[in-house]
């Protein structure tokens, strides 16, 4: 399985699950264009930012999940916001080399200002057949620019569009459709763009370039408030200068925390992508659901520590589902790598299923899953048939889901089902047929009705396929293999009434940084502190003659770690200054911009803190600023609690006092 690290921040809200969702990530340098758009579609928003910081500014690119876009509005709003909040980017403003030039973002308090170029359109007679598919006989003015743009009377003809997006011809039908205001509301719109895989987007700023010049000259004023009344919805405020937009949000883009993993492969963007969320306590359904929504992957498993294993839910973004095989396998691999869970076999209690265990062994987790049964069926429905393409099947079963056996491989491979004529089916349904080569039996696997219209690998299914086919070929132990598009491979057992599923856990391999030990006097350290100098003394001008000088201090009260890259260059640094009375205090901590987003500073304090516990160190403290919003989230991560000003510092307003207990019982620390 592969771990992405990415961050999915919502754009243009004020409310939880509003606005527009984008993925962003920081690079160290340019990905193959293939990559960044399999990560697109792996993310699976609307969008998905990529950037690279470099000597001369700040490269940006977009990806949907089919092509880069010249423009996106709410994802350069998203890398800014990661820049800003996650990054500690030093300034305001935030430039941008673009493929539509030089973009930039400003930060004032709260609110962050896109300055984009204004877009003309001119005036056009839009194509017959884009207006019958969004559902429009009448229109106040049709024009076009980067993009179609429809005026309609009023905010009500805009929310009632229904459009057709089967029938908008890609690339040409892009079309932004807009009317007067009502309220507080200057002007309206909603964006469809099915051509590049955005159905509907969210809140677009690209669009508001043309929308804003034509609804300044219309409505006789530079500044407006707009509104996208799309299902999720999102405000922008909005302004004309000269031959640029302005475009403000207020900072309250929620960033959501989780795991994507694939699951059942042995290859980058293989087998089934799930997303994982470990919670402390279970939220309401609806947050649930609306995070599943979010993260829009086939199915998200959520999870509770409990004091005999773990809770564990699957949604797909429809609704709650009783059993997942790949997203429980996603979960296992975050519980076994990131919360240093110290025994072999996990145990998950479901809510539909019962218990369900988790070995691990090497780089295989075999899932211990329930056995299900299926009967045959006499009389499939033809619509069945009709609606996987095919005239007849070898054999129909039927258990939770279709079981629906065809002659050969290739046949299961061919398949070009009618989604949509599966629906109504009532099923989910499971298309298998004998394998070839080291594979006992191949399938595929479809269920529209819950949000998926084709599960690449499914676990679930297979509490069906490994009864069936054991008892078909004789064998309780069988290779399998389901041939969708991205295709996994499972080892399969049957066991009485359980099925073992097997899968391979491979991770992407990390780049290799060290971090060692250093003298306070090292050159490196020195331009790395410098760095860092920098950087709070534009934060806190009056603070800046007070910064700690690290080389006046003796060896044997300072512990000092240096990160360098695979190429041996120093891209981090951080300290601990201990006190000789079992505390410390926490100094100094620094990740070069270009090397953040890797977890690069967790490693760092870990480092130091197991240094300083080795010294005789119970406790560690810290002294930070209240506008270093990532560094408090990661020193919150890091088991940091706020406290009191300690000596020597007094309770200021711009500072945060912070510490961490690295033994349970200070008494330890001595032995």
């Amino acid at each position: 399985m592969q771990e992405i690290d990415f961050y999915l921040v919502d754009a243009f809200s004020n409310t939880s699950f509003g606005g527009n969702p984008a993925a962003v990530c920081p690079l160290n340098e340019w990905l193959p264009d293939e990559t960044l758009l399999k990560m697109a579609q792996q993310h699976n928003q609307s969008e998905t930012a990529f950037f690279v910081c470099t000597k001369g500014g700040i490269e940006l690119r977009w990806f949907t999940t089919l092509t880069e876009v010249n423009l996106c509005g709410h994802a350069t709003l998203a890398a800014a916001y990661v820049l800003f909040n996650e990054l500690d980017y030093p300034d305001s403003r935030i430039h941008f080399d673009t493929a539509s030039g030089r973009l930039t973002v400003s930060r004032e308090g709260e609110w962050m200002t896109l300055d984009f170029p204004a877009c003309p359109t001119r005036e056009e007679t839009p194509p017959p057949e884009m207006l019958a598919a969004l559902g429009i006989r009448h229109y106040v003015e049709a024009r076009k620019g980067r993009a179609w743009v429809i005026v309609l009377e009023n905010p009500r003809q805009v929310e009632a569009l229904a459009p057709r997006f089967s029938a908008m011809t890609p690339g040409e039908h892009k079309v932004s459709v807009t009317a007067p205001g009502e309220g507080e509301y200057d002007f309206v719109s909603r964006f469809f763009s099915p051509g590049v895989a955005v159905p509907e987007d969210p809140v677009t700023g690209s669009a508001h370039t043309m929308l804003i010049p034509y609804w300044s000259e219309k409505l006789g004023k530079t500044a407006m408030f707009a509104r996208q009344v799309s299902a999720r919805g999102g405000d922008v405020r909005c302004e004309l200068k000269g031959e640029r937009v302005l475009m403000s949000e207020e900072e309250t883009m929620r960033e959501i925390d989780f795991y994507l993993v694939d699951a059942f492969s042995d290859k980058t963007f293989g087998g089934n992508a799930a997303a994982v969320c470990p919670l402390e306590e279970w939220l309401p359904d609806e947050t649930l659901l609306k995070m599943a929504q979010q993260h829009n992957q086939s199915e998200t498993a959520f999870f509770v520590r409990t004091d005999g294993g773990f809770e564990l839910r699957w949604f797909t973004t429809l609704h709650e589902i009783n059993l997942c095989g790949h997203a429980t396998l996603a979960a296992s691999h975050v519980i076994f790598e990131y919360l240093d869970y110290p025994h072999t076999e996990i145990h998950f209690t479901t809510r539909f299923v019962g218990e369900l265990t988790v070995k691990r062994s090497g780089d295989w987790l075999t899932l211990n899953f329930p056995a299900w049964s299926t009967e045959v069926v006499d009389n499939p429905p033809p619509a069945l048939f009709s609606a996987l393409g095919i005239p007849a099947a070898k054999e129909v079963r039927v258990g939770r889901d279709y079981l629906v056996v065809l002659e050969s491989q290739q046949q299961v491979e061919a398949l070009m089902p009618d989604i949509g004529a599966m629906v109504p089916l009532g099923k989910m349904v499971c298309v298998t047929a004998p394998g070839e080569g080291e594979y006992d039996f191949v399938s595929r696997f479809f269920c529209p009705g819950e949000g998926v219209p084709e599960d690449p690998v499914t676990g679930s299914t297979h509490s069906m396929l490994i009864p069936y086919w054991s008892e078909r070929l004789g064998k309780t132990s069988l290779n399998a293999r389901q041939v969708s598009y991205r295709g996994g491979d499972l080892r399969c057992e049957l066991k009485g009434d359980r099925v073992l599923i097997a899968g391979q856990a491979t991770l992407k391999e990390p780049a290799m940084y060290s971090i060692t030990s250093e003298s306070a006097r090292h050159p490196d350290i020195l331009m790395l502190i410098a760095a860092l100098d920098r950087y709070q003394s534009e934060l806190y001008p009056a603070e800046s003659n007070h910064l700690l000088d690290l080389s006046e201090l003796p060896a044997t009260s300072l512990i000092l770690m240096i990160v360098r890259d695979p190429q041996l260059q120093a891209v981090g640094c951080g300290a601990i200054v201990l006190n000789g009375d079992g505390t410390g205090e926490m100094k100094r901590v620094y990740i070069d911009p270009a090397h953040r987003g890797q977890h690069l500073a967790e490693k760092l304090l870990a480092a130091l803190e197991d240094e300083a516990l080795s010294r005789h160190c119970h406790t560690v403290r810290l002294e930070t600023g209240i506008k270093q919003h990532a560094a408090i989230r990661l020193y919150e991560r890091s088991g940091y609690d706020r406290r009191p000003a300690f000596a020597p510092y007094v309770d200021d307003p711009l500072s945060l006092f912070m510490e961490k207990a690295l033994v349970e019982d200070v008494r330890l620390a001595a032995l």
